[in-house]
């Protein structure tokens, strides 16, 4: 492997301005200053409630943005749930997605909390308080003040009771949002709005960081503290032609030893938008330049549940609860782990089909009883597939 502390790629079409500022939210929002007055959606069983921030006045309000794709906020809620427990009357822990409600709705059948959850649909509260990185949590006093802008493992009992007195937190803000000496380098932030240029950089781990995907459009992404492999699956991701067939993709004996935490790096690549398509291409072969790396396509018996049509139900007999495409149906059983492997589908039934959905399962019994009443059946199944395989690149020369 290439030894590296920091290797960067980069062509671009203008000069990039940097702008860091201490406790800077947004162009208008500063740490310390009264939050504007906003509306929040919070999710109910019939739909969502309009709820308005100043309704939380005289409490402590944490807004903790995750995403139901983010493995790291869910400790983080967790967390914030226990806290919340502490502070029944103090404090309000509200948990902003921007993410479509009935995918929120699916998800937290499996994974429920008792903290309201926002639906940001427009995602106004999220280009309110702008952040690049999720766990993103903001701390506000009872009297509507920014307190902190922080993670969510800064936040503790004394941090909440120094919070309802309106007094200074002495919690670490934010990496990106932390002051810092920038200049104008290939690591430095773009205009948000600008979509012209490209960058790909490779940066040594960041310390006191969590492992995080951020995928901020389909032609700009940023790994922080990732292994190689997973920031290669990412990638290779979303070069396959269905999104949702999960991409097989294994470390040779050679390379094994990149799945090993200390062996964590960052990731910056942007594109132009035009060249989107080839985002998961550069990125992948930027990695195999830095770490030395030769991808194969090999054979591998892989274990799958097929779903099959079973004709003695007709599917336009149960449409009854929530429309949900086939596909995203099939996906959401793997994200949230109900099923084991990969489902693949070998119905008659398109992928663009919809089938009605009346409780999401919780487990593999209750998959195969809901399946079966949407006119389908559900088995394992062993397939030859084509897997991608990382070697070392010298012993493949």
């Amino acid at each position: 492997m290439r030894r590296i502390l920091t290797i960067v790629s980069i062509v671009c079409a203008f000069a990039v301005r940097t702008y860091a500022q201490e406790g800077a939210v947004s162009e208008s929002i500063q740490l310390g200053s009264l939050v504007p007055d906003f509306d929040i959606n919070i999710l109910t069983k019939e739909g969502t409630t309009k709820k308005n921030i100043k309704d939380y006045r005289g409490k402590v309000v944490i807004l903790e943005f995750w995403a139901t794709y983010c493995g790291p906020c869910f400790p983080a809620m967790d967390h914030l749930a226990t806290l919340q427990k502490k502070f029944p009357t103090d404090l309000e822990v509200i948990n902003v997605t921007d993410e479509e409600r009935w995918k929120v709705v699916n998800f937290l059948k499996k994974r429920p909390t008792s903290m309201p959850i926002a639906i940001d649909a427009n995602k106004s509260i999220n280009q309110l308080f702008y952040h690049q990185l999720m766990p993103h949590t903001i701390i506000i006093d009872p009297q509507g003040y920014i307190k902190a802008i922080t993670s969510p493992e800064e936040v503790t009992e004394d941090v909440i009771y120094l919070a309802k007195s309106g007094a200074i937190l002495a919690v670490k803000t934010k990496a990106e949002f932390a002051t810092k000496t920038e200049s104008v380098t290939a690591m430095s932030v773009g205009l948000a709005e600008d979509k012209s240029f490209y960058k790909v950089a490779v940066s040594a781990h960041k310390e006191g960081i969590q492992p995080q995907i951020n995928k901020k459009s389909d032609f700009e992404y940023e790994f922080i503290n990732c292994t190689v492999p997973l920031m290669y699956q990412v990638l290779y991701q979303t070069t396959r032609p269905n999104p949702t067939d999960r991409a097989c993709l294994e470390v040779s004996e050679q390379t094994k030893y990149l799945l090993e935490e200390k062996q964590q790096y960052c990731l910056i690549i942007k594109v132009p938008e035009s060249m989107k398509h080839r985002l998961g291409e550069i990125g992948m072969k930027n990695l195999e330049d830095v770490f030395g790396l030769k991808a194969k396509t090999e054979n591998r018996i892989r274990k799958v549940y097929a779903l099959t049509t079973n004709k003695e139900v007709t599917l336009t007999d149960n449409k009854v609860g929530m429309d949900m495409p086939l596909k995203d149906f099939l996906k959401l059983l793997w994200d949230t782990k109900v099923v084991d492997m990969p489902v693949i589908n070998e119905s008659e039934t398109a992928d663009t089909s919809i089938i009605w959905v009346t409780d999401f399962p919780k487990e593999v019994s209750k998959v195969q009883e809901s399946i079966q009443k949407l006119g389908f059946k559900l088995a394992p199944k062993t397939t030859e597939t084509a897997c991608l395989v990382l070697h070392d690149d010298k012993s493949n020369n």
